[in-house]
């Protein structure tokens, strides 16, 4: 669990290693800009956890409320902690990121409910195609079809 995160960030791998819900070892790939924050956040540590109380110096005992406190204090109204988890997947998909990929990233079991961020695929076949009329008007090769009115 997220609240338990201790700092086992494998900077050369670029990955974390933290046990799931499940009780298995995970290692989740992070990038360049998450390793960096993690990095200068590590120097200054007072506490061999990720995510902690400055106040008390300990880790925080709930992130969930923890988060909602903070989305509270800053005005951001129905948004979620696993909202960043769906943002982050959905977007992965967008870009192209094959959903096998994504599957293993968010440490999914089954297919099935990688599928649930299927939607940009979609979003994303309707740009692929859209090339397609991009790369006629570009290269000039439209051909114009005329209709046989004498049938």
């Amino acid at each position: 669990m997220l609240k338990n995160l201790k700092i086992l960030i494998f900077y050369y791998y670029k990955t974390i290693n933290l046990i799931a819900k499940n009780g298995k070892k995970r290692f989740i790939p992070i990038n360049s800009v998450v390793m960096n924050i993690l990095k200068e956040a590590h120097k200054n540590k007072v506490c061999e956890y990720v995510f902690v109380n400055h106040t008390t110096e300990t880790r925080y005992s709930d992130l969930k409320r923890s988060f909602n406190a903070l989305c509270l204090k800053a005005n951001v109204e129905n948004f979620r902690f696993h909202d960043l988890r769906h943002t982050s997947a959905t977007r992965m998909v967008g870009a192209g990121v094959p959903i096998t990929m994504v599957k293993d990233i968010l440490g999914h079991s089954d297919i099935h409910t990688t599928m649930r961020y299927a939607h940009a695929i979609t979003e994303q076949s309707l740009e692929a195609i859209e090339t397609l009329s991009n790369y006629a008007e570009r290269n000039r090769k439209v051909v114009e079809l005329k209709l046989n009115t004498n049938c």
